[in-house]
């Protein structure tokens, strides 16, 4: 029963080390760099996301300079109460807005929007706790959106 099961792992090794695959995002294998980022909104969000984007600061041979706007808004909305009027689900939003300054002076601009629903918790800073984790996600998805745009473009 190993046996077959040993071959299919094997052959699924060798298939994915002989067909080239490389990941698709790679900080080495990048053809730009952010030269002047500038950050407006929420400090803890835009802390996140300079954390993230800081990996693409440093400039390579041939690469595109790009500099980037960045304005983030928080919002936490009740969207459901219990009973007694006590707030029981939020839907934690985070919006980007991101200006990219290319070259040339042209702007290109790029909204990106994020929601996550937090359910409330009996123990308000486990509740706490859970909202700073999904505004660190939100960040790290954010910030892949805008590696993307920038490999992508």
């Amino acid at each position: 029963m190993k046996k077959p099961i040993n071959i299919i792992f094997l052959l699924i090794y060798f298939f994915t080390v002989s067909c080239g695959y490389s990941p698709l995002k790679n900080v080495n294998n990048t053809n730009f760099y952010i030269g002047d980022l500038s950050i407006e909104g929420n400090r803890s969000i835009n802390n996140h996301i300079l954390n993230y984007l800081k990996v693409y600061s440093q400039p390579r041979d041939n690469s595109i300079r790009y500099d980037l706007k960045i304005s983030t808004n928080y919002k936490k909305i009740v969207k459901s109460k219990d009973n007694k009027g006590n707030p029981s689900n939020y839907n934690l939003n985070v919006e980007s807005s991101v200006q990219i300054i290319l070259n040339d002076g042209s702007v290109i601009k790029k909204v990106i929007n994020k929601n996550k629903s937090l359910s409330s918790k009996k123990r308000k800073i486990a509740e706490k706790e859970a909202e700073k984790k999904y505004i660190k996600n939100m960040s790290k998805l954010i910030s892949q959106d805008i590696v993307f745009l920038l490999m992508y473009r």
